[in-house]
């Protein structure tokens, strides 16, 4: 009966450690898209609830990518760690359509 317990908490423990490595193997160093290559299209993220409750313990910022949805986590310490803001053009207005407004 004991032997059931130990195997079960040695499953257990064995998963929870797995999931860290997989949390781990999406931490990145720079503030950019693996598979775009690009910073313009990242923003912040909620993490999710079972994220903040196993690994709570790290200071982890959760980004995604808006172009192909992939996600990452950054270190809070991490230099450079917000993305780059996305410029948009404004479009200067003619003469005629500033003596009609």
């Amino acid at each position: 009966m004991i032997g059931i317990f130990i195997i079960g908490g040695i499953a257990l423990v064995s998963s929870y450690v797995i999931y860290i490595t997989w949390a781990l193997s999406k931490l990145q160093t720079k503030c950019e898209c693996k598979k775009c290559r690009t910073s313009i299209h990242i923003e912040r993220a909620n993490r999710p609830n079972h994220i903040k409750k196993l690994v709570g313990f790290m200071s982890l910022k959760y980004y995604r990518c808006r172009h192909c949805s992939t996600t990452f986590y950054l270190r809070e310490s991490t230099p450079d760690n917000e993305p780059v803001k996305m410029e948009i053009p404004r479009r200067r207005r003619s003469s005629r359509e500033a003596t009609m407004a």
